[in-house]
């Protein structure tokens, strides 16, 4: 299918998450965002609300969106009717505006591997491009594959060589990349378990939270946890956690510190020697920065910047826009 040149070439990029809802009107040529709309209105909470409506899913769905459009149009002084709506993220999922299945692996960096729909919505005056997730054998992620094609549009990550990406998370991605494809992933449920322990565990008593690295303390007990989960037990050393309380190891915000680096200790210790992108946000990549540095292994790691990242959902769309309507 091919599609006539845009309507002032641009494009509505969607951030579709299970929790977050963000929504961005793009200078297709640049790939700049003009203006965006961020909400907490995740997935999750609109699939609610739409279970006890009782009224049709597209539709309903087709209104959360335009009414965050609504306020982007209020915002750029335009009415921007027919720009193509392309959405990634949570919105191709069970929970989300129509469910479209995972793409399978190789997944290449041009956009061509990509499950794709084309929705249009009554009364909805903007064709929507669902772009689905990528599977492997025993293994899914929705999201990270269209971030990930929007980083390797960038010379410095698309070096041709064998690369491991670790996209951080509440569930992390490690991508195993070979000749400019994806050919293997592995899931990580590193941020959730922090959250769990911290927070509906034995341990939640013994711990502060936010930690800092600025405090010397508080990062001399996050390289101790990252050590610690070289050779340990996860089941066992967590429980050191408290522990540490009870006999005054750490106070709880160093506590809190020595979990975290104890849980990405643990995801990180296997990796093997390859070329390493780190593309994390502002928050986690300082601390996984420094679990490589003290992992005991000689990894070659490149930092993917946060702005970057932040920009390479819209890069991403764009590159699998093109690629599947031949648009721009």
């Amino acid at each position: 299918m091919v599609m006539p040149p845009l309507q002032n070439d641009r494009i509505l990029s969607c951030d579709w998450g299970t929790s977050n809802f963000r929504l961005r009107l793009v200078d297709a040529v640049s790939a700049e965002s003009i203006h965006e709309v961020v909400s907490g209105e995740g997935i999750a909470m609109v699939y609610n609300l739409w279970s006890v409506s009782g009224t049709d899913r597209e539709q309903f769905y087709a209104a959360v969106l335009q009414k965050h459009i609504d306020v982007l149009e209020q915002r750029c002084n335009e009415n921007l009717e027919n720009v193509p709506l392309v959405i990634s993220g949570m919105a191709s999922s069970t929970l989300g505006i129509s469910e479209l299945g995972y793409a399978n692996l190789p997944f290449s960096a041009d956009g061509g591997s990509v499950n794709h729909r084309k929705i249009n919505v009554d009364g909805f005056h903007h064709p929507i491009f669902l772009i689905s997730g990528v599977r492997s054998e025993n293994d899914v992620m929705r999201g990270e594959e269209t971030q990930w094609v929007g980083l390797m549009q960038d010379k410095d990550f698309n070096t041709g060589d064998d690369l491991l990406f670790i996209m951080p998370g509440t569930h992390s991605k490690h991508l195993l990349v070979k000749d400019g494809d994806i050919i293997a992933f592995r899931t990580f449920m590193t941020g959730e378990f922090f959250q769990l322990l911290s927070t509906m565990s034995v341990l939640k008593n013994s711990i502060s939270i936010p930690f800092s690295l600025e405090d010397p303390g508080e990062k001399e007990a996050f390289i101790k946890g990252v050590r610690a989960a070289g050779n340990a037990n996860l089941l066992h050393e967590s429980f050191m956690v408290r522990t540490n309380q009870l006999f005054g190891r750490f106070n709880k915000k160093e506590n809190a510190s020595y979990l975290s680096g104890l849980l990405i200790g643990t995801e990180i210790r296997d990796i093997s020697p390859f070329k390493t992108m780190l593309a994390a946000g502002e928050s986690l990549s300082a601390l996984y920065k420094l679990a490589l540095e003290n992992s005991g292994s000689s990894i070659n790691v490149t930092i993917c910047q946060p702005a970057d990242l932040d920009k390479a959902v819209i890069m991403g769309q764009l590159t699998i826009f093109k690629k599947i309507t031949g648009a721009i």
